[in-house]
């Protein structure tokens, strides 16, 4: 199954919402919003586990990424906006691509 996504980059997305950082806008939520479908998977607490970015190499909990939702949930590092994580779900499975994540480090 293929995953497609849309990324939304730079500018003003006619929301009234402006790049910067600390700024999100209405379409993005944080790294909490995919914590309980990631727990669903791994079994153990997500929001803190901690992601590094294979492009710009940032360590960040998962609680402090970028998630986009709409056909699937795209999980973008907050520094450099790279797709970290592509999830999609249908009701009985779930694909995942971590193509983009260096290290995922999970307290057991």
């Amino acid at each position: 199954m293929g995953i497609t996504t849309t990324a939304i980059h730079g500018g003003n997305s006619g929301t009234g919402a402006t790049d910067g950082e600390g700024e999100m806008d209405e379409l993005m939520l944080d790294g909490n919003a995919v914590a309980g479908l990631l727990q669903e998977v791994f079994a153990v607490e997500m929001t803190t586990a901690v992601m590094a970015c294979r492009t710009c190499g940032a360590r960040e909990p998962v609680g402090a990424v970028h998630v986009f939702r709409g056909a699937g949930t795209v999980l973008r590092c907050p520094h450099c906006d790279e797709a970290l994580v592509k999830m999609v779900e249908d009701g009985a499975r779930m694909w995942i691509n971590f193509e983009r994540v260096r290290t995922l480090e999970v307290a057991v």
